[in-house]
């Protein structure tokens, strides 16, 4: 995709200036929809275009260009996936209407203990880094290998009413030609798995090799139970048109299964957040991404609250003119068109999130919270 600048010369979207921190800019895309339309706002004539992720992202240094393998096996394999920076400023917007911040909460990850996973700046990283401390209830595979016990001990470290976030899921490499599964890591002049366990238990299963054995169940326990999970499953993720894009999917049931039967609302009157998904590992200079499958706030004695929706990014198509830039509002605007809106405290009845950009309101699925 090529953006027009301001002598009416196609160029690469990434041609702008970067901002000097990306915390200076709302991972609601709206926000830096208007940033993109006032570098073009003034030129003599320009297509109408949408400023939907497609073009914002790969704007901010976050994404794959449009056109490239990289972004079509993103796009095709993981649609919805946004970047880590995204995914942290939106769920802490919303998070912060029911009251949680950083002083009242306790930040637990179920994410594979590959170093790709929690380096520095990247999206784990940036949520311990707004949360506080981290407790890691994951091991191989994103799977909570910690239990019930862990989760336990965790949750009793929690402040007095305060709450519970845990961000969870397997993750997968994309290389920088689009392959799913590679990954090149810093200090290696080939590209390796990711994930290296369950890329391992496939092949090991392919193999015919998912049996176990004393010493698998005694010293490589964690490797053992992905074996035993994906065993029913191997025949069917051969035939799919994109085997390991089917196995990333199977491996985010498998971490969701010992995520939410290990977890509880037993550690007080606070929420328990669970946000879920695929981390994706991008090439270097990329944003890793996220593939949002559970974003829910469960609180003892009261339903719970899907929140998938406020992940929607929003999206606006602008006219631009000569000297201006005027909203093209649709007949009838697309449900993923919502911004985030000041509401009433959320922890007291009756709550609006999100509002549409046609003006009218969208409400949680539960008016009791």
């Amino acid at each position: 995709m090529r953006m027009p600048t301001l002598d009416g010369k196609p160029r690469r979207s990434g041609f702008l200036p970067k901002l000097a921190s990306r915390r200076d800019v709302v991972a609601g895309v709206t926000a830096a929809s208007l940033l993109l339309t006032s570098q073009v706002a003034n030129a003599e004539s320009a297509p109408s275009f949408s400023a939907e992720q497609d073009l914002v992202f790969p704007w901010m240094g976050w994404s794959p260009e449009v056109e490239t393998k990289l972004y079509k096996t993103l796009q095709t394999e993981f649609p919805g996936a946004i970047p880590g920076t995204a995914l942290h400023e939106r769920t802490k917007q919303v998070l912060g209407m029911f009251g949680l911040n950083s002083q009242n909460s306790l930040f637990g990850t179920s994410i594979c203990s590959d170093e790709i996973n929690n380096m520095k700046g990247d999206m784990a990283h940036t949520m311990e880094d707004y949360w506080g401390e981290v407790f890691p209830l994951g091991g191989l595979g994103g799977v909570g290998f910690t239990g019930k016990t862990g989760f336990g001990a965790f949750s009793h470290h929690v402040p007095q009413d305060g709450n519970i976030v845990i961000l969870f899921g397997p993750h997968i490499g994309i290389s920088s030609s689009g392959e799913i599964g590679k990954t090149l890591r810093q200090g290696q002049a080939k590209e390796s798995g990711a994930c290296g366990a369950v890329l391992g238990a496939y092949g090991q299963c392919k193999d015919g090799n998912c049996n176990q054995n004393h010493d698998d169940l005694e010293f490589d326990m964690q490797q053992a139970y992905i074996r035993k999970k994906l065993a029913p499953h191997i025949q069917r993720i051969q035939q799919e048109p994109v085997p390991l894009s089917a196995l990333t999917q199977q491996a985010y049931k498998m971490v969701e299964e010992s995520v939410v039967n290990i977890v509880d609302n037993d550690f007080g009157s606070g929420n328990l957040v669970l946000i879920g998904g695929i981390q994706i590992n991008m090439p270097d200079g990329l944003e890793d991404h996220f593939q949002p499958k559970m974003f829910k706030v469960m609180r003892k004695g009261k339903p719970t609250v899907d929140l998938m929706r406020s992940l929607d990014i929003p999206v606006q198509t602008y006219e631009l003119s000569r000297g201006r830039a005027t909203p093209a509002k649709p007949a009838t605007p697309p449900a993923s068109m919502m911004t985030l809106s000041e509401v009433p405290d959320a922890t007291g009845g009756p709550a609006t999130l999100v509002r549409g950009d046609d003006g009218s309101w969208l409400q949680l699925d539960q008016s009791n919270i």
